[in-house]
């Protein structure tokens, strides 16, 4: 089982509509730009779902590796898991400071 506890709160539960809107952009970006990566984030985007309907932040599903090793590489460089593009001056959103 993977662990996922050293991510910043923006790995947090999210709920059933956001879970839903997760998979469907997910799988949008790989439609728009087939990759490996991008087949990665919608295994992830679907044991966000798998989570939710579990009552939990995530589950664990095969072939989403490549997203979480991303995610953790993030983590390591600049303290949170989405892209730097999502930053708010150069900090993690969920910080909020």
């Amino acid at each position: 089982m993977e662990t996922l506890y050293a991510f910043c709160d923006c790995f947090r539960m999210i709920g059933m509509r956001r879970a839903v809107l997760y998979v469907l952009d997910e799988v949008g970006e790989f439609l728009w730009r087939p990759s490996l990566e991008e087949a990665s984030d919608i295994c992830f985007a679907m044991g966000r779902l798998l989570g939710t309907l579990a009552g939990r932040k995530y589950v664990n599903v095969p072939g989403d590796s490549m997203t979480i090793e991303k995610m953790r590489e993030r983590m390591m460089t600049y303290g949170c898991i989405q892209s730097e593009r999502h930053l708010i001056d150069g900090k993690c959103p969920s910080l909020k400071c």
